[in-house]
């Protein structure tokens, strides 16, 4: 499952976090830019902190082009 379809289920979003490995950073769950940003990630886990506080945890570490993948 991907950042895009799990945010196309959540309902009621107040709080929305986006993390890899031991580290999350909160997002605005209305800015239609991050979503896209993000959209295409895999999904590892999604948590429910609270009702209505989330936190998507993705698959695999972001890479930015040219970046050593080692």
């Amino acid at each position: 499952m991907t950042v895009r379809e799990v945010l196309s289920v959540l309902e009621d979003v107040a709080e929305l976090r986006i993390g890899y490995g031991e580290s999350c950073t909160p997002i605005n769950p209305k800015d239609r830019i991050i979503a896209e940003a993000f959209g295409d990630y895999v999904v590892d886990r999604v948590y429910a902190m609270d009702r209505g506080s989330f936190e998507i945890d993705i698959a695999v570490r972001p890479i930015k082009e040219g970046e050593d993948r080692r």
